[in-house]
């Protein structure tokens, strides 16, 4: 990323993946068959939030074998309510494991997706307090 005059750093990634500057935040995604680069200046920035989301089809299944786990659990043998606890077991722990902690900072054209899953919510609450926070001077400086 190469910086526009009178631009600064106010925060950066460990990884180099999202900078925050004073004129805009940037997101460079690297992927196995791609490279995604996307760049919002802070004036133009329309939402910033962090949210969980799950996945909807292991919801589903897991309601599934919420019932059929039941059912063997209630009219099943040894064998199946032994094989019904496993199910739900693992569609439990598969449900845990799907949920995934996200940033997102929106534009009218854009959207930043950054997946915080192992920040700190104090830390979550801390970058979106400085996005907020260099918008704000950004369009003071803009209006003088």
């Amino acid at each position: 990323m190469n910086l526009l005059p009178d631009e600064n750093i106010i925060l950066e990634s460990d990884t180099k993946e999202i900078v925050l500057t004073s004129h805009r935040i940037w997101q460079k995604v690297d992927t196995f068959s791609s490279t995604e680069v996307k760049s919002i200046m802070l004036e133009n920035i329309s939402s910033c939030h962090s949210y969980r989301k799950s996945s909807f089809i292991v919801m589903l299944l897991g309601i599934f074998i919420g019932f059929v786990g039941t059912a063997g659990i209630l009219l099943g043998g040894t064998t199946e309510k032994l094989l019904s606890i496993v199910f739900m077991v693992f569609i439990g722990l598969l449900y845990m494991w799907s949920k995934k902690h996200e940033i997102e900072i929106a534009s009218p054209s854009a959207r930043i997706i950054m997946n915080v899953d192992k920040m700190p919510q104090k830390a979550v609450e801390h970058f979106i307090d400085k996005v907020e926070s260099a918008k704000h001077k950004r369009l003071l400086m803009l209006t003088k």
